[in-house]
C-alpha cells in the first residue's frame, strides 16, 4: 500500500497503483485510524505529493497577455469617461495601458518563437 497525505486527506493507493483512494477522518472515522496505524508501522509507505513541472515559457506568456487584457480592459471606461465630460484620461492610466500593450507583444513574441 502507499499513501499520500494532501492537507488533513490521506489518499491510499493499492500495489498496483492506479486511482486512489480518498480518506479523511470526519467521512470514515475508522478507515483513516487503520491508514494511520498502518503508516505509524511503515512510515517508508507515505510517498510525497509529486512537485508539479514548472511551467513552460508559452503558459507563463499567455498568463501575461491574459493579465494584461484585464488591465486593457479595466481601464476602457476612462476613454468613455473623457468622451463625456471632456476631462483628459489621467497619465498614468494611459501609462499602464501603454506598459500592459508592450506586456502583450513580449509575451506574443515568445510565443511565436515556442
Amino acid at each position: 500500500m502507499r499513501i499520500r497525505q494532501s492537507g488533513n486527506a490521506l489518499i491510499r493507493f493499492d500495489e498496483r497503483g492506479g486511482i486512489g483512494i480518498i480518506l479523511t477522518e470526519a467521512d470514515n472515522p475508522t478507515e483513516y485510524a487503520e491508514v494511520k496505524a498502518y503508516l505509524a508501522a511503515h512510515p517508508e509507505a507515505l510517498v510525497p505529493e509529486p512537485v508539479p513541472p514548472p511551467p513552460t515559457p508559452e503558459a507563463l506568456a499567455q498568463q501575461t497577455i491574459a493579465t494584461n487584457q484585464a488591465i486593457l480592459t479595466s481601464t476602457d471606461w476612462h476613454f468613455a469617461y473623457s468622451a463625456e465630460t471632456g476631462e483628459a484620461v489621467l497619465q498614468s492610466v494611459l501609462d499602464q495601458r501603454k506598459a500592459a500593450r508592450a506586456a502583450i507583444t513580449a509575451a506574443k513574441t515568445v510565443i511565436a518563437q515556442n
